[in-house]
């Protein structure tokens, strides 16, 4: 699918459902996501800061090749949320 400001509401249920979650890390899949635009970003970056709230940590799984791979990329999102191999 697509990560984009449409999904705003289903990313905002996906981090209260991960709010109420326990553990110390969480792997965000984005595996089957097939674009991905500046305001899919800010929801990453959402998530990446109610993680930190609860001092966990989270991962991403990302496509090996395609938009979303090159975009996180070219935004340096690595730094910021690691990415699983």
């Amino acid at each position: 699918g697509r990560l984009t400001f449409a999904e705003h509401d289903a990313c905002r249920s996906i981090i209260k459902e991960l709010s109420a979650m326990t553990g110390n890390s969480q792997v965000i899949d984005l595996s089957k996501v097939e674009f991905i635009d500046s305001a899919g970003l800010g929801l990453l970056l959402l998530l990446r800061g109610n993680a930190e709230k609860k001092n966990s940590s989270i991962s991403m799984r990302v496509p090996q090749d395609g938009q979303v791979q090159r975009m996180l990329e070219v935004a340096r999102f690595n730094d910021l949320i690691p990415i699983e191999k």
